[in-house]
């Protein structure tokens, strides 16, 4: 019955990561965990997850209605680079650069304050190379950590975390 379920869930596509957040808790379902116990370890991994993003261009906040187009364009002529970060589901704004490598290395400063790491992930939507530097430097605070890399598509998603 959990097989023929997660098959179902999977197959709609409605929201990948919903589809493999519902397969990684059916997983635990079928190791024999409870619901409590899946609670409990959600509720710990939540804790402990910390998100944090740059945002290379003004021009989806001000989609996403965040800015004003006053201030999209101030911003860009000053080259901010806001810093958000993610809290009880909430975007919040904890700094800003005024140019893209300070603004990386400012994330990764605040990164290193968090450590020992247990696991990482990466993401860019445009920017694979910042992406590899961003990873070299996390292998470089902790060789032997693992990290996921991966791509976020442009447009709607980032419209809606802008």
């Amino acid at each position: 019955m959990l097989e023929d379920l997660e098959a179902r869930i999977l197959a709609v596509p409605e929201s990948d990561e919903a589809r493999v957040a519902v397969a990684c808790l059916l997983r635990l379902r079928r190791m024999g965990k409870s619901l409590d116990e899946i609670r409990v370890l959600v509720e710990d991994h939540f804790a402990r997850t910390h998100i944090f993003i740059m945002v290379d261009t003004l021009e989806y906040l001000r989609r996403g209605g965040r800015i004003g187009r006053a201030q999209e364009l101030i911003g860009s002529l000053l080259q901010f680079k806001p810093l958000l970060s993610i809290a009880d589901g909430e975007v919040q704004p904890i700094g800003r650069a005024r140019t893209k490598q300070k603004a990386l290395e400012e994330l990764l400063r605040r990164a290193g304050e968090l450590r020992p790491f247990q696991e990482a992930m990466v993401v860019h939507a445009t920017t694979p190379d910042d992406l590899d530097y961003v990873v070299q430097r996390l292998h470089g605070m902790e060789p032997e950590m693992p990290i996921t890399v991966g791509r976020i598509t442009p447009g709607e998603r980032v419209t809606h975390a802008g």
